[in-house]
């Protein structure tokens, strides 16, 4: 199968491309393979890109969703001119990217076995990609903005301020009365509660993993969950605390 055989797949975010079954429909067939071997590794693909309108190659991946052994790995193929390194001008989205020439009379097999050649490189690791998995602080402190529940705020002391603006409503909360919870130890206690309430208001499961005693984290659905328990059972089997 050569690249002119290959039809342009419209699809940008593929950070938000979060279960594995997903792949083969939003993911050019180059670059397929890779992007599902980054994934299992639990490195979070950002963009690709081969097709017969565009048959250069290019695969980015979420600087963020590395460890700190991955990301050693990514500089050092940086410097041997293998990846490139990419930061957005306000600096809050970084990638590396493999990129190369190609031509539509390419053949497909042998593009997807150059950048999964690349991927093998790296090794597996935790979930930490922002976008699939945020501390339980920052995911419910987001949510409350849009689910509002003046009875929990006044039960927890919890000042608050409503703003209406062009958007809709925005709720201003008092940082220091979040932080005065958490000196109380009282600050999970609201977090379980919120999610009682966000889990009727949504009707749907919010799955919650435990990365360790001080840690919990919510992840965007079971797959990443599961994923994530994997990869602390493996660790587990390796004698790793």
């Amino acid at each position: 199968m050569k690249v002119r055989d290959v039809e342009r797949k419209n699809i940008s975010g593929y950070e938000n491309v979060f279960l594995r079954k997903d792949f083969n429909k939003y993911i050019e067939l180059p670059c397929l393979e890779a992007c599902l071997w980054f994934y299992d590794l639990n490195i979070q693909t950002a963009s690709c890109n081969c097709h017969k309108d565009n048959p250069n190659v290019n695969l980015s991946f979420n600087a963020e969703s590395l460890d700190e052994e991955n990301m050693k790995i990514a500089k050092n193929l940086v410097r041997e001119g293998i990846l490139k390194y990419y930061e957005s001008p306000d600096g809050r989205n970084k990638w590396f990217k493999i990129e190369f020439p190609a031509t539509i009379d390419d053949d497909v097999e042998e593009i997807s076995n150059r950048l999964l050649s690349v991927a093998k490189k790296f090794q597996y690791q935790d979930v930490l990609a922002p976008g699939w998995r945020v501390s339980e602080k920052d995911y419910y402190r987001s949510l409350i903005k849009y689910v509002f529940y003046p009875e929990l705020c006044d039960k927890y002391g919890i000042r608050h301020q409503i703003e209406i603006t062009d958007d809709g409503k925005s709720i201003m909360f008092d940082d220091d009365d979040f932080e005065k919870l958490q000196n109380d130890g009282k600050l999970y206690e609201f977090y379980d509660y919120l999610l009682e309430l966000l889990k009727s208001s949504f009707q749907e499961k919010i799955e919650l993993g435990e990365a360790n005693e001080e840690t919990r984290s919510i992840f965007s659905n079971t797959e990443l969950c599961d994923k994530h328990r994997e990869y602390l059972e493996s660790q587990k089997s390796k004698g790793v605390k």
